[in-house]
């Protein structure tokens, strides 16, 4: 188990170049369920942590609690998860007046009803989220992560790849597709970390010969998101097939047997 950092010794944070004041949960405290909503277990064991400034602690609050309010209520997740959206979520959007919602989804919102057969149903909210902002999110976790298991900072450009998001655009989906598919094939016998699984775990994919490598963030067991990191000196090789694509042309991907035709006009 990896000791969380002494600030006793200088240190800079784990984000940027300015002197650490403080330490960063990451992923943040309030995804993981307290003992007084889920007694049954403690799922906030040896938490990680980095060294950080104050503007990539404190001043990233709002966005911890946007993060929490997403994931949480996912469908698809475990029980846990469950338990947390109706518990320390519901807390949260009733205190807001349920105004968070309408900072989560940025276009589209709708309130849906679930048929789960059986005469059961869910009631769940769709809508289009604010992806930009869910990406800097994941992004400053990779960079945590990062932090947390080399010791020291990653330099370079990151790129996320979120699972849950529903492309409607059929070209576009195929590729998100391929994507996904290669991801998870990647890491799918990798090991993986963190003292609570159940809430969060991450896999790494080792560089490859451009330096370029892979980080799996793994929410309530069924979240996942891929972040490519890609470093400042690294030199990524051209792929055709990419590069026909920024034409407009068709191209069919494979991987394991499986074909997925991409057009992207």
């Amino acid at each position: 188990m990896k000791q969380p950092p002494d600030l006793s010794v200088r240190q800079f944070c784990y984000a940027c170049e300015n002197e650490a004041t403080s330490v960063e949960h990451t992923p943040p405290k309030c995804i993981f369920p307290q003992l007084k909503d889920f007694p049954h277990k403690n799922l906030r064991r040896n938490l990680i942590t980095v060294p950080s400034c104050d503007h990539h602690n404190s001043a990233k609050s709002k966005d911890d609690e946007f993060l929490m309010i997403s994931l949480a209520g996912m469908l698809g997740n475990n029980s846990i998860g469950y338990v947390h959206s109706i518990t320390k979520v519901d807390r949260a959007l009733r205190r807001s007046s349920y105004k968070l919602i309408e900072r989560i989804f940025v276009s589209n919102r709708k309130f849906v009803r679930i048929d789960l057969g059986g005469n059961k149903f869910i009631d769940a909210i769709a809508g289009t989220p604010d992806i930009d902002r869910l990406n800097m999110c994941f992004k400053h976790i990779a960079l945590g992560i990062y932090r947390h298991h080399f010791s020291t900072n990653f330099k370079g450009e990151i790129k996320a790849l979120v699972s849950f998001l529903i492309i409607e655009h059929q070209g576009r989906s195929k590729l998100q597709e391929f994507l996904l598919a290669r991801a998870r094939r990647d890491t799918r016998d990798l090991p993986r970390h963190g003292e609570n699984p159940e809430v969060f775990s991450y896999q790494l994919v080792d560089p490859d010969e451009n330096g370029i490598f892979l980080i799996k963030l793994c929410f309530f067991e069924n979240i996942e998101i891929f972040c490519a990191l890609i470093p400042h000196a690294s030199n990524v090789p051209t792929h055709l097939g990419f590069e026909l694509m920024k034409h407009g042309m068709p191209v069919t991907f494979t991987l394991d047997g499986d074909e997925y035709p991409v057009h992207v006009e």
